[in-house]
């Protein structure tokens, strides 16, 4: 049976329907596995720009921290070297200061005494020698002369061991130094150098060598002020023994309390009064001769 034009133009736009839905499902589906691979790639490209970023920023984050870090150095190097520097002037102002008073020391009879009894004996616990020869200035002879004779019994009774001195009246040492003695062996091959200006080189070698840390101000203060009291007052009194000399004046024979340049001379710490009481109540002869050597 053949089918009339209606029928068949029925059939054709419903064959058309069908192609359009097909096309037009097929599209939406392609837009959308379009959009889908659109979206992936979008994200992998903003998270590897993204992470490009970061580790830009992360670089660059190192880069300010290291300049910092090296600023910061370079600012506390040149702080130290400027702390430095204030701690080697006043080292050098201090030790020019002290050396114009080194003079008022000798003006003082009764200080300079108590010194010079300081320096023998200390000369003689240094040598711990049967026989030694001191030297002097011309002028300190007397009161040398009884520095040794007050010192003798002092060194006997403390070593257990005789000492025979001589008083070198032939070769005097130099009028110019600001006083002290020079302490020999019976060859002369052993000094012990005593003099005020042998001490005062002495501190300063110690200043220069010893490295204190730099914030320690306080520290060099106490220092200064220490030195500076001890060159101009030459010994201090605790009862009837002298402590807090400036050239160790020990004259009963135990270690000095409170020294500064004795602490200098033997690069230890100076002691506090009642520590170096303690200490020297507890001392065998043997550690007491160590402390001055």
């Amino acid at each position: 049976m053949a089918l009339s034009d209606a029928d068949v133009q029925k059939q054709i736009k419903h064959m058309m329907a069908f192609i359009e839905q097909e096309a037009s499902e097929k599209a939406e589906e392609i837009d959308a596995k379009a959009e889908e691979e659109f979206n992936i790639e979008k994200g992998r490209l903003v998270q590897t720009q993204r992470v490009k970023i970061m580790e830009y920023y992360e670089k660059k984050d190192k880069q300010i921290e290291q300049q910092k870090k090296i600023q910061m150095s370079n600012l506390m190097n040149q702080a130290r070297l400027k702390v430095l520097k204030a701690r080697d002037d006043m080292i050098t102002d201090l030790l020019n200061e002290a050396r114009k008073r080194l003079a008022d020391i000798a003006k003082d009879p009764a200080k300079y005494s108590t010194l010079l009894d300081g320096l023998v004996l200390q000369g003689f616990y240094q040598l711990l020698e049967p026989k030694v020869t001191i030297r002097c200035r011309k002028d300190d002879v007397p009161m040398v002369e009884t520095a040794v004779k007050k010192n003798i019994p002092i060194y006997k009774d403390t070593v257990k061991s005789n000492i025979e001195v001589r008083i070198d009246k032939d070769n005097f040492l130099s009028p110019d130094i600001s006083g002290g003695v020079e302490v020999y062996n019976a060859n002369g091959k052993i000094k012990v150098s005593n003099t005020l200006e042998s001490r005062l080189d002495l501190l300063a070698q110690q200043c220069s060598v010893r490295q204190r840390p730099v914030g320690s101000v306080l520290w060099g203060s106490v220092l200064w002020g220490s030195v500076l009291w001890a060159v101009s007052c030459g010994a201090a009194s605790y009862g009837q023994r002298p402590v807090g000399s400036i050239l160790w004046a020990a004259s009963c024979g135990q270690r000095p309390v409170g020294s500064v340049l004795w602490a200098a001379s033997c690069g230890q710490r100076p002691v506090t009064t009642a520590e170096g009481l303690e200490d020297d109540q507890h001392c065998t002869v043997q550690q007491q001769m160590s402390y001055r050597l």
